[in-house]
């Protein structure tokens, strides 16, 4: 699994917004696929899903107080806190 956390500006918030984004790991089967080209890992797609957090709080709450990052990986979705 990779997590990824990064910052952007936004244009209707008018202000810095941090996010997180998870994306589950490629398994051995997927890696060893002699069909696929060897830039494969840059190219593969996964469900997205997105959570927004309260306004008391952060995009570091799902991943700090919920299973999220199993959940992601047991289902290979890719998830993005807002």
């Amino acid at each position: 699994m990779a997590r990824i956390t990064c910052n952007f500006y936004s244009r209707t918030l008018l202000r810095a917004v941090d996010i997180t984004v998870i994306i589950p790991t490629i398994t051995c089967p997927e890696s060893l696929n002699p069909n696929e080209k060897p830039n494969f890992i840059f190219k593969k797609k996964f469900p997205v899903i997105c959570l927004l957090h309260g306004f008391g709080n952060n995009h570091a709450i799902w991943t700090a107080y919920t299973n999220v990052e199993m959940f992601a990986e047991e289902r290979r979705i890719a998830v993005v806190n807002l």
